[in-house]
């Protein structure tokens, strides 16, 4: 074999984990999840001590995987939150050399928000109604009210209103 090949062999072999002692969950984000929220989600993988031994977030479509060495079988708890999300835990059973497949669902969160005022000022609107308004208030015109509509249902052209004005 040549030289240059057992290099790459033995490099591959100094960076490999010993397979029988590697857990490794992988998971995935299911139901009606709005896209873009994702990204404020974050799971965490604690051991039966209460150390946190792994951090992740999922990508785009919700997946995400850890994986941790293990000396033993363990239970190990899934801790996940966000701000769109009521937090969950999910504990597992982690055996070295397994990989555990896991289907996390989201609760929505119910956020209570503030009280909101809200005020308006007059607008261009008003304001160039204002002749007209005055007008009305002195009694210099002739106006159709909303009772006059009203009264007369199979009335739905204006010249049928306008005929009502004296002198028209």
């Amino acid at each position: 074999m040549p030289r240059s090949c057992l290099c790459v062999v033995w490099v591959c072999m100094a960076f490999a984990s010993p397979a029988s002692s590697q857990w490794t969950l992988v998971g995935r984000v299911a139901g009606d999840y709005q896209t873009g929220t994702l990204h404020s989600l974050t799971f965490r993988l604690t051991d039966n001590e209460g150390v946190v031994r792994a951090v992740t977030r999922p990508d785009s479509l919700g997946a995400f995987s850890f994986s941790i060495g293990l000396t033993r079988t363990t239970v190990m708890k899934l801790d996940f939150e966000s701000d769109a999300y009521a937090p969950r835990t999910i504990e597992l059973n982690a055996r070295a050399g397994d990989t555990t497949h896991v289907e996390v669902t989201l609760k929505g969160k119910v956020l209570e928000l503030a009280q909101i005022v809200g005020e308006a000022r007059r607008g261009v609107l008003s304001d160039r109604m204002k002749g007209f308004e005055e007008r009305r208030r002195m009694g210099a015109g002739h106006f159709v009210t909303r009772a006059q509509i009203d009264d007369r249902p199979g009335s739905t052209r204006l010249s049928d209103f306008i005929r009502t004005v004296p002198g028209v």
